[in-house]
């Protein structure tokens, strides 16, 4: 990372208009719910260092008022969540998820990967009205049926 390597939304239109004059649709990926850098702007959402909290209800507003605010940028009919490569594990080192884990009758970090797409499927995904993708992994799978 470097300050100099920032796009302001200016530049993020500028990119979409360009490619859209060429027929290209600018699809980026929000990579929910890890192997992103939320933490950098925002560490009291995160899990453990590059995966969100599923359990901090601020998560789910955050990732709302952010993503609408995407759709201004970049209009494509898609959305591309990610939600692959997470370490799910890490989750059971944090002592504050693992207790709300316990109290949730949860004891595979799979089950909170669950409710986390449970929780983005919907509190999130009604109000953007577009359509989603994901990708599929070979550490952790979303179930499609969380999905709309």
């Amino acid at each position: 990372w470097h300050p100099k390597a920032v796009c302001s939304t200016d530049d993020m239109k500028d990119v979409v208009q360009y490619a859209y004059a060429r027929g290209v649709t600018v699809m980026p990926e929000f990579d929910i719910p890890g192997h992103g850098s939320w933490g950098k702007g925002y560490p009291d959402l995160m899990g453990c260092d590059t995966v969100l909290d599923p359990t901090n209800p601020d998560v789910y507003t955050f990732l709302k008022s952010f993503l609408q605010e995407m759709l201004d940028v970049f209009p494509s009919e898609y959305i591309f969540l990610g939600g692959d490569e997470v370490n799910a594990d890490c989750w059971l080192q944090n002592p504050e998820i693992k207790a709300w884990m316990n109290r949730h009758n949860m004891v595979d970090p799979k089950e909170l990967f669950d409710y986390f797409w449970q929780n983005v499927t919907s509190e999130i995904l009604p109000d953007l009205g577009r359509k989603v993708g994901v990708w599929q992994s070979d550490k952790i799978d979303i179930k499609p049926s969380l999905l709309p």
